[in-house]
């Protein structure tokens, strides 16, 4: 049987002391070209002392709390070439360069649901990945659970957790399966902060090989034996 993705997400997260809430204001975002002047808000921009949240019609979310920031996207499977969020970073940083980043993450993630078959549907984890013993029979239904998994995969580190989930579609109808989300952490490091932008702008240009990392893993490793 095999598994049927339904979506891809791609997020980014930066983290600097001097990031806070308000930066997501929609005048200073579209003033400094930071987002397109023609992208239209999907809800009212949720922002206060704490946290904001925008949120566009094309998919993308944009959120920020005290220290740090995510530009996220949901993607399908034909559009994984006209990823939008990685030109958004870049001009976020080339915009607010003189922050003192100490961090950047690439986090992909992929959703996967499958054919209706009870061996599987909903608990790919402790059916496909965890091999059968008497733990699993202590439950009289079908165990769900949650993994998380450090690799090191050509000299990169990176965290992969996977869960199985119920996710609710546009139309709200529930689509059990399992999520997988990857987290590469890189820190800024640098004796100048030129050193620490070049280092922050040559991830950026590597996300692809990220993604490609994390997408052979799924679905030639973890999945291949469905």
């Amino acid at each position: 049987m095999k598994p049927i993705l339904e979506f891809y997400e791609l997020a980014f997260v930066l983290i600097a002391e001097e990031i806070i809430s308000t930066f997501l204001m929609p005048k200073f975002l579209k003033e400094s070209l930071i987002v397109p002047q023609d992208w239209e808000f999907k809800h009212p921009p949720q922002i206060d002392a704490e946290t904001g949240k925008v949120s566009f019609t094309n998919d993308v979310i944009i959120s920020a709390n005290s220290g740090s920031i995510t530009f996220s996207e949901t993607l399908d499977t034909n559009n994984l070439g006209k990823a939008k969020v990685p030109q958004l970073v870049i001009k976020w940083v080339k915009t607010l360069s003189k922050f003192n980043y100490q961090v950047i993450e690439i986090n992909p993630s992929a959703f996967f649901s499958f054919e209706r078959d009870d061996k599987i549907f909903g608990h790919f984890i402790s059916t496909a990945l965890l091999a059968d013993s008497d733990w699993k029979e202590a439950s009289q239904e079908p165990l769900r659970g949650s993994l998380s998994l450090a690799y090191t995969i050509k000299q990169k580190q990176f965290n992969i957790k996977i869960d199985d989930i119920l996710f609710r579609k546009a139309d709200n109808s529930p689509r059990a399966g399992v999520m997988f989300y990857g987290n590469f952490f890189y820190e800024v490091t640098g004796n100048s902060q030129a050193e620490k932008l070049k280092r922050i702008n040559r991830h950026l240009s590597l996300w692809q090989e990220d993604w490609e990392i994390f997408q052979d893993l799924v679905n030639n490793k973890l999945l291949r034996n469905i």
